[in-house]
Formats: structure tokens, sequence, C-alpha cells
């Protein structure tokens, strides 16, 4: 257990909106790809070494939770416009 939080230096709100955001997102990618879980799994890796790769997290830059959190409101947004989109789908043409 990670006192605080994550062990990169975000909370629950940030962590809990990043679940929710993949949940949907993946959930998405892997009905659209015939349930694949290759892809799912390329998507999770590429979010994995995005944080990795640019200081994003708190830990690496002092504190700091605007690059973090601005990240989850993209994955957040990224994730309402696909439900929207699987709803515009899945409506029967007249």
């Amino acid at each position: 257990m990670y006192l605080g939080g994550h062990q990169t230096g975000y909370g629950l709100g940030v962590f809990t909106v990043f679940v929710i955001a993949q949940t949907i997102t993946l959930g998405w990618i892997y009905v659209k790809s015939r349930r694949s879980l290759f892809y799912i799994h390329i998507h999770h890796q590429l979010i994995n070494g995005f944080g990795q790769a640019f200081p994003i997290f708190p830990v690496f830059i002092a504190g700091n939770l605007l690059p973090v959190w601005s990240l989850a409101v993209l994955l957040l947004i990224l994730a309402i416009a696909l439900l929207l989109r699987l709803q515009t789908d899945s409506k029967p043409e007249k």
C-alpha cells in the first residue's frame, strides 16, 4: 500500500478517472476489434509508455498534479466520445 495514493504520486481521484476512462476505452477497442486482446494490450502499453516517457506523474515533477490531471481529463473526453459514437453506430437506420 502506498501512503497517500499511487506510487507515482497521484491520489484516488485521478486514479478513479483513469480507471473509468480506460475501462470504457479498452471495452470499446475490444468490441470494435472483434474481441481481440492484442489491441487492448497495445493501447495499455502505449499509455504506460507515455507515462514513463513524458514527465506527467507528480513523483517525477515535484508533486505537480496538473499534467496527470490533464491526461486523465483527456482520456475521459476520449471515453465519452467513444460512448457517443457507440450510441450513434448502434442506432438502426431508417
